[in-house]
């Protein structure tokens, strides 16, 4: 089982930053190994996220599903469910981004 090894040996040489991970979602897609092992039809030690597993499967996300993804957010969101109509008025929260676009900046949704 060559492709079992060097599997094993490739994860176990990589660290997960969480900073990366709240930043970007490529852990939600796991790289393919190998063509090669699918086409020979070897089984590789490697798990899907969770929620890119309920999603394949057809289970609903639900939004504790989130802070597998991004616990930031998640926290950030759940306070605010917390949070009094007027306690979320306070906090004058407009979800707008600022972003560039052809060298001039522009404000979104």
């Amino acid at each position: 089982m060559l492709w079992k090894r060097a599997v094993e040996e490739a994860l176990s040489s990589f660290a997960t930053l969480p900073s990366f991970l709240s930043s970007s979602l490529p852990h939600l897609f796991p790289p393919l190994p190998s063509p090669q092992a699918v086409l020979e039809h070897q089984t590789l030690p490697l798990a899907l996220s969770l929620p890119l597993l309920k999603h394949i499967l057809g289970t609903p996300l639900t939004f504790s599903d989130l802070e597998l993804l991004d616990p930031d957010l998640y926290r950030s969101l759940a306070y605010i469910q917390r949070c009094s109509p007027e306690e979320v008025e306070a906090l004058h929260l407009d979800f707008t981004v600022t972003f560039e676009a052809v060298g001039r900046q522009e404000v979104g949704p």
